[in-house]
């Protein structure tokens, strides 16, 4: 039998846009790994996710909030996700998740991946411009154990894209924009490797609507999607600065967002 191990309990907010689901990820590491293990996790949340780690208090306790809590891991964790209002959030994951100390140990230990976590996400359905509240009640089972968190959640919807709140965004792209899409266009369509997630980001900035993420899936070849996507961008107003830095926050796409910098300076 395995023994029990003391394991750090972290929640990482991961970032949304205008209309994302909220996505938090809940860490179970074992103590004597964290410091080791940490910066990974940290590099990855913050690089890939835009995440960041997001305090919550023990239910029924008036203690402040932490980052960081400890608890005992043994045998079958079971981790369960419930909303405490539900009036206008759900949850849209599995609302439990099932996990052994053997397996948070060999994920701890694992030089590739990124520790064991539990993945919540919730979608509010009040409506736009307003701001919703609620709390994610989340309840961990141990071996008899029971341990009880709140997460407190938020969700407000503009109406219009954030990005055209900036007054010069609703403007037609610049010709110096066209030409430098114009003027690199072979590199581009070969270097976009995932268009698809750069449509879905230009989704949730509301640049993009769900008749252009439906034509592009339609399109089978990866070469005629990025033909696509640098024809319809062109269409939206001035929001270069905004493509470039999307495709920075992608691995797969950084090559293309690289060549469009260099044709810009």
């Amino acid at each position: 039998k395995i023994p029990s191990k003391l394991c750090f309990l972290f929640i990482v907010k991961r970032g949304i846009i205008a209309r994302d689901d909220l996505s938090h990820a809940l860490y179970i590491i074992p103590v004597d790994d964290f410091q080791k293990k940490y910066p990974k996790i940290k590099q990855y949340e913050d690089v890939v996710c835009h995440g960041t780690e997001f305090p919550m208090a023990e239910e029924k306790q008036l203690k402040p909030n932490f980052l960081f809590h400890r608890i005992w891991i043994d045998g079958i964790c079971k981790i369960h996700f419930e909303m405490v209002s539900g009036e206008t959030f759900s949850i849209v994951s599995p609302s439990e998740i099932s996990a052994n100390v053997t397996e948070i140990l060999s994920r701890s230990k694992d030089r590739v991946g990124c520790e064991f976590s539990a993945v919540v996400l919730t979608r509010c359905t009040g409506g736009k411009d307003q701001l919703f509240e609620d709390n994610i009640r989340i309840r961990i089972e141990s071996e008899g154990k029971s341990f009880h968190f709140m997460l407190p959640i938020a969700y407000y919807e503009a109406s219009i894209s954030p990005w055209l709140y900036n007054s010069h965004a609703v403007t037609a792209m610049p010709d110096e924009d066209r030409e430098v899409l114009r003027s690199c266009h072979v590199s581009i369509l070969k270097n976009i490797a995932n268009p698809i997630s750069l449509c879905d980001h230009l989704y949730q900035h509301k640049i993009f609507d769900i008749g252009d993420l439906e034509e592009v899936q339609n399109i089978t070849r990866k070469r005629d999607q990025n033909a696509f996507v640098l024809r319809t961008i062109q269409t939206r107003g001035n929001i270069l600065d905004l493509v470039i830095e999307i495709m920075r926050g992608q691995r797969e796409n950084q090559e293309a967002a690289a060549i469009l910098q260099r044709k810009r300076h």
